[in-house]
């Protein structure tokens, strides 16, 4: 009863928080980093400066510092790095040129720029028409995506499914789950029941498979708010929710073996989230503030902003009212940071 009752409640916010995990699910995505200027940053900053870093060394440092600002929330930084790619397209070779293509695809979807994302992503789905390659498999990812965006699900459903089927040539069980993954958030938005049910069902079979990895934690996050979205608004079994806990908590232990800040944040985060659900406020509350205060110790602020409103939303529950009021503030001025 109570979920059906809820379940207009949450709708909006669980919507938001897909979203904000967007990053953690395209194709192309690397690990999450612990810190805003890590030393693997610095070194991708001093390439792109360096007058004699080679056109392929210059694009390849370019993408990957894009794709750490998209993760982060700065989409607007990332679209001037990719556009300097673009410049040097006709100085890489054709591979370079496609992997410029997928990245800038993926960040004009982020930006909510589809008609812009087909006309690139388009033109290297027919140039790996004949491939069985990673490639391939990125921008049927990303045309998955954008058709899912557009509503159009059959064109979506058919590149996942082609998607999924040659990462399973290439034995790629971590491009499947990506696959997986994404194609799930989109049945979960045009409420595709029985191919939903599947879609998960084969995406926690492949995880149960994946070896312990930052990778594989990014996507046991995914799958944990997937799991929830499905037990909240279909009915799936708690069973589901069930497995939502075991992902966030294996996923807090790679986190923390591999020194993750900002991946233990958003595994603490979503926990905390659960918790919420079953109206444990007082554990909800402390592993939000667990959450928020390793976002904020590595200026993570699109993850952090979530925790602090997440905070103020379980002390207005446990009726709090001043200080929600002030968690709320706090998130509106740290939301201002990726803006």
């Amino acid at each position: 009863m109570m979920r059906v009752q809820t379940r207009k409640v949450y709708l909006s916010l669980l919507l938001c928080f897909a979203g904000s995990l967007g990053g953690f699910c395209t194709a192309q995505e690397g690990a999450a980093q612990e810190s805003g200027q890590d030393s693997s940053e610095a070194t991708l900053n001093k390439i792109v400066n360096s007058v004699n870093a080679a056109p392929g060394e210059r694009v390849r440092a370019l993408i990957d510092l894009s794709r750490r600002y998209q993760d982060k929330g700065f989409k607007r930084k990332a679209l001037p790095l990719l556009e300097e790619a673009q410049r040097y397209s006709s100085q890489v070779s054709p591979l370079g040129q496609q992997e410029i293509s997928i990245a800038m695809g993926s960040l004009l979807y982020d930006l909510g720029s589809y008609a812009e994302a087909l006309n690139i992503l388009l033109p290297v789905l027919e140039a790996t028409s004949a491939e069985v390659s990673g490639m391939r498999v990125s921008v049927l990812n990303e045309l998955g995506m954008v058709y899912g965006a557009l509503n159009n699900t059959s064109e979506s459903a058919s590149f996942f499914a082609e998607g999924v089927t040659t990462a399973g040539k290439l034995t790629d069980q971590l491009f499947q789950a990506k696959l997986l993954a994404n194609q799930s958030r989109v049945l979960i938005s045009v409420a595709k029941l029985d191919n939903l049910f599947a879609s998960l069902s084969q995406l926690h079979a492949v995880l149960d498979q994946l070896p312990a990895s930052r990778a594989k934690a990014e996507l046991l996050i995914s799958a944990a708010n997937l799991y929830r979205s499905a037990y909240w608004y279909f009915d799936f079994s708690a069973d589901w929710m069930m497995r939502g806990y075991a992902n966030l908590i294996e996923a807090g232990d790679i986190a923390r073996q591999n020194r993750d800040t900002r991946l233990l944040s958003y595994a603490r985060g979503y926990l905390a989230r659960l918790y919420e659900d079953d109206k444990s406020y007082s554990e909800a509350l402390a592993i939000s503030r667990e959450a928020a205060f390793h976002a904020n110790s590595i200026q993570s602020y699109e993850s952090a902003y979530l925790w602090e409103w997440q905070i103020g939303r379980i002390q207005n529950s446990l009726g709090e009212r001043e200080n929600a009021v002030t968690s709320y503030q706090q998130a509106i001025e740290t939301l201002e940071h990726v803006r």
